[in-house]
């Protein structure tokens, strides 16, 4: 197999890792900040990590969790027929006499 293919594999495999993260925490970071209690600026501070959190970064936090997790969607359904394409090509081809 050609160095080609194995830098290709890896790289698929490092994108399908950082988009799930990214779902993963946008999401997570979403559920966790939706039930905060908020003042009536629309301010939460988190006295943990010492950080104030604005009631309109819970609609990024959203969007960023939908687009991750989109373009994850996206990229599993690209190897499903990747690997689909490479398995019906090796299985049509002929070894040469």
């Amino acid at each position: 197999m050609p160095k080609f293919f194995k830098l290709a594999k890896i790289t698929h495999i490092l994108v399908f890792i950082i988009l799930a993260s990214f779902s993963v925490f946008f999401g997570l970071k979403y559920f966790n900040l939706r039930h905060k209690a908020y003042n009536s600026e629309g301010r939460y501070f988190d006295a943990n990590e010492a950080v104030i959190y604005l009631e309109q970064s819970l609609g990024v936090f959203a969007i960023l969790a939908i687009i991750s997790l989109s373009l994850f969607v996206i990229f599993l359904v690209y190897l499903y027929k990747l690997s689909k394409y490479t398995t019906i090509s090796k299985k049509t081809s002929s070894p040469v006499k």
